[in-house]
Formats: C-alpha cells, sequence, structure tokens
C-alpha cells in the first residue's frame, strides 16, 4: 500500500516538475540551468536533515557507491545535453524511455529480482506508451543519427545508476541520500558555469527554476522509499508514469491539441503496462 503511494506522489511530483521546467525555462546554458536546479534542490533537503534522526553506513563499500552514482548521474547529463543539441526532439524522448528497459534488465540481472512474463510485457507497454505519446512525424530520418547512440548511452547510464540507489536504500536514509544526490551534482557544476549566466537565469527564471527543482526532490524522496519497499524492475518503470503529468499540463496549461488520437493510446498502453507491473 505505502509503495502504490510512493509512486503515485513521483508521478505527480515528478510530472509537474518536468512540467515546469519543459514549459517555463527556456536557458540556452545548460550548465548553469543545471547547477541552481541542483542547488535548489539540495537546499529544500537541508530542513529535513534537521527533523529527521538517522544512521550513516560504516562501510566503505555504500559510500563507495554513493560516489559512483552521482559520478554517473554527472555524465548521463552531460549525454542528455548532447543529444539534445543533436537529435531531434521527436526522437530524443522515445529512446530515452528505454532507460525503463535497461533499469529492469539490470535489476534482474544484478540485483537478482524476480523476472516474470507480466513484468516484462507491462515495461514494454510502458516504453511503447511513451514512445507514441512523444513521437512526431519524420523522426525516423533522424535514427542514423550519431546523436542517437549518445542518447542511448545515456539511458543505459540511467538504468545503472537506478540500480545503485535501489541497492544503497539498504544502507542509507531517503533524505540524507537524496540531498548528496543534489549536492554533489551542484559542486561538480558550479567550476564549469558561467557565473553571469547563472545570475541572469536566477533573476529572470528564478522562481520556476526554484519550483521544478523542489518538485524534482521531492519526487526523488518518495522514489527512494518505494525502492526500499518494492522491486526496482517495477518502481522505475512505472515512475515513468509522470510524463503522463506532463502532457496533461500541456493540454490543459498550454491548450496542447494536436496528436491527440497519439498521446490516448500510448496513455492507454503506458497504464496497461503499470497495471500489468503492479498489479499482476
Amino acid at each position: 500500500m505505502y509503495g502504490m503511494l510512493y509512486l503515485l506522489y513521483v508521478i505527480i511530483f515528478g510530472g509537474l516538475g518536468f512540467a515546469v521546467q519543459k514549459y517555463s525555462i527556456k536557458a540556452h546554458d545548460e550548465i548553469a540551468l543545471g547547477f541552481l536546479f541542483s542547488l535548489f534542490g539540495a537546499i529544500f533537503y537541508v530542513p529535513l536533515l534537521f527533523m529527521y534522526h538517522f544512521s550513516l553506513p560504516t562501510d566503505l563499500m555504500p559510500w563507495l557507491l554513493l560516489i559512483s552514482a552521482h559520478v554517473l548521474w554527472f555524465c548521463s547529463t552531460v549525454l542528455h545535453f548532447v543529444s539534445m543539441k543533436t537529435v531531434d526532439i521527436s526522437l530524443h524522448t522515445p529512446i530515452e524511455s528505454t532507460r525503463s528497459l535497461f533499469s529492469f534488465i539490470f535489476a534482474i540481472v544484478l540485483l537478482k529480482e524476480v523476472f516474470t512474463v507480466y513484468k516484462m510485457l507491462g515495461v514494454i507497454l510502458i516504453v511503447l506508451g511513451i514512445a507514441i505519446l512523444t513521437w512526431k512525424k519524420g523522426a525516423f530520418k533522424h535514427l542514423r543519427h550519431p546523436g542517437v547512440n549518445i542518447a542511448i548511452a545515456g539511458a543505459i547510464v540511467v538504468g545503472f545508476i537506478t540500480i545503485i540507489d535501489k541497492y544503497n536504500m539498504n544502507f542509507f536514509d531517503p533524505i540524507f541520500y537524496g540531498f548528496l544526490s543534489f549536492l554533489i551534482p551542484a559542486m561538480l557544476l558550479l567550476p564549469m558555469a558561467n557565473r553571469k549566466h547563472i545570475k541572469k537565469l536566477f533573476w529572470d527564471k528564478g522562481i520556476f527554476v526554484m519550483i521544478a527543482s523542489v518538485c524534482a526532490a521531492s519526487s526523488y524522496i518518495f522514489l527512494l522509499n518505494a525502492y526500499k519497499i518494492m522491486d526496482a524492475s517495477v518502481v522505475y518503470p512505472v515512475s515513468r508514469l509522470l510524463v503522463l503529468v506532463t502532457v496533461v499540463v500541456g493540454f490543459v496549461w498550454l491548450k496542447e491539441r494536436k496528436q491527440i488520437i497519439n498521446r490516448i493510446i500510448g496513455a492507454i498502453l503506458m497504464i496497461l503496462g503499470a497495471s500489468a507491473l503492479v498489479i499482476l
């Protein structure tokens, strides 16, 4: 029961955060955006650190895995931005949806989670649903672009991060872990960020970056809590339903009415996929 509630909050907060970032923040300097986004997220966690009591692992391995996860996340962010600049957006989002597939495979192979046909079917339906939901005419012509390989590489890296996060929930408290998940990227991005661009983004779009970051940080807390009590092969694919929230926001807020049939079919497939993962 708690796991389903956590996933619901992941989808709601994650979808809203992504919608704000997609529709309200048009930043030309992704590094400045990444820094402010990570910084606001880390600040959001600070009061929570003082509200809860938790212990830290004494073994070295969890800490090494934590550092590895954040270095990998930094790499995946770079791959994401590079691929975004070279691959048409109509193809980029469907390719990134394969993150669910890779996280599922890695969870089965590395974490020895139980494999079932229903799980596999659920993941495939979710990936297919996202692809149909976000696909645009003419996207096929970009399939051989080198940026496609970069996007796939980023999806594989995120799949590994998912496994590390799930494993580390055996040792870390979600709040402390989430705090470091935003603080470390901010520290890595700061030396690379242009101070003038940060200042301009802060004054022009700071409130939107803050809202998107707080939503993402909230979503991540619930995701980590879900990992504590549910399989990663279920949690991460189902959490991708946040795309539906983003689409609904675009439909209601920006009156996006194009490709309605695609969006309805994609949404149905994603819901069926999530049902197969959670119920069957």
